[in-house]
């Protein structure tokens, strides 16, 4: 499910700012390409293939309606690029804060960019079925979908958005990271977010 770049990883690493992620433990849901764990060594991965915890995020949350771990039993939960390929990311993403002892990391991506856009304009696949999405969403939607989820016991620390263009590369970063900040309904391919639990 989870398919990180050099760049991501640059970014998941920036989003963590002054954490000492190196120390925590992990969970990565959905993550069976070990993208985290190359980052992040103590962590375990939850997902259907090459995991560490076998689950099945559409057929076995059906029926079960809950991630098989206790609560608090993680310092981060990382849930990047997963939720769209479910049927009922809400729960899904409720569970992830109920393991979390400390931070979730999230990211929800952008799928109506500008490059996705040309291509539906002009009849062509934007990709969204052969990467399994089960949810399209737009810039305002994951904002939406955080907004309505998030809760009270958590709180945004840190957020950024990742540029989208295919071209981009070409581009020089602080001009890419400006177009995805300005202009994020077209510009922003996938949106992070980093969270930490309240403690009262």
């Amino acid at each position: 499910m989870l398919n990180h770049s050099h760049s991501n990883k640059y970014k998941f690493i920036k989003s963590l700012g002054k954490i000492d992620y190196e120390k925590m433990s992990c969970l990565d849901i959905g993550g069976s390409q070990n993208s985290v764990k190359q980052i992040i060594k103590n962590t375990k991965i939850l997902d259907i293939n090459n995991s560490d915890i076998k689950f099945d995020l559409i057929k076995d949350f059906v029926a079960k309606k809950k991630l098989p771990l206790k609560s608090n039993s993680f310092d981060l939960v990382v849930i990047s690029q997963v939720l769209e390929h479910t049927i009922n990311p809400d729960e899904i993403f409720k569970e992830a804060k109920r393991i979390a002892k400390k931070y979730v990391l999230l990211s929800l991506p952008n799928d109506l960019t500008l490059d996705n856009r040309i291509r539906l304009l002009f009849g062509l696949s934007s990709g969204f079925e052969e990467f399994g999405h089960k949810q399209v969403l737009n810039y305002r939607q994951i904002n939406d979908f955080l907004k309505k989820n998030k809760g009270k016991e958590f709180r945004i620390i840190n957020e950024f958005n990742l540029f989208a263009s295919k071209g981009g590369r070409f581009l020089p970063l602080f001009f890419r990271e400006f177009l995805a900040k300005s202009f994020p309904s077209i510009f922003c391919k996938e949106k992070f977010w980093l969270l930490e639990k309240n403690v009262d």
